[in-house]
């Protein structure tokens, strides 16, 4: 338009670093939610477990830095969510199926979210990107001294100590004691592992 040169501004990449393997996996998965096709996989759940599933594939969903499989559930007949990141060994069942799942209804898709905790953290200045790049600017203040504080409710799973432990001495404290004392658990544990 305008004798102007077409300039390519988005690139959408659907692979981590490194990897090659993901471009086809969301390719299946599109092709799957086109066709009507019943997909079947692996997944390792956030409790690390591995369990099978079959499943009637209703949407991709990019939320929070991750990309997730909306789908029917053959086994609990019911709409789940899966992190596209924990789904290995996708294949095609063979089967086709001509339910129809309304895609609103993905909003209520189950995501085995544990009990919801209220954290509340206070961090140094030097952290504050680590809040900002995993929450909302609400949940986040900045005090008179320079720290920062984060209250958020937020499942309390295994993500919760793997977050805190990204803050390094950066962190400077946690509530509620549960949490607080799962992370200094976490820590003994690490430095008795360390060889």
């Amino acid at each position: 338009m305008f004798n102007k040169q077409a300039i390519d501004w988005l690139d959408v990449d659907f692979s981590r670093w490194g990897s090659s393997k993901d471009s086809s996996k969301f390719t299946l998965i599109k092709n799957a939610i086109l066709e009507s096709k019943e997909l079947c996989f692996d997944y390792i759940s956030s409790s690390s477990k591995q369990s099978q599933k079959c499943v009637h594939p209703v949407q991709l969903k990019y939320k929070s830095r991750d990309w997730y499989l909306i789908a029917h559930s053959v086994k609990d007949n019911a709409l789940r969510t899966y992190r596209i990141s924990r789904i290995l060994n996708l294949r095609h069942s063979g089967t086709s199926f001509n339910e129809s799942y309304s895609i609103s209804d993905s909003e209520g898709a189950q995501t085995n979210v544990a009990n919801l905790v209220e954290l509340k953290l206070l961090v140094k200045e030097t952290s504050a990107f680590h809040l900002y790049d995993e929450f909302e600017e609400e949940y986040i203040s900045k005090e008179e001294d320079g720290k920062y504080r984060l209250r958020v409710q937020l499942p309390d799973d295994a993500w919760v100590i793997s977050f805190l432990m990204s803050l390094g001495t950066d962190l400077l404290d946690i509530e509620p004691k549960q949490i607080k004392d799962r992370y200094k658990k976490t820590i003994m544990n690490l430095q008795n592992s360390i060889i």
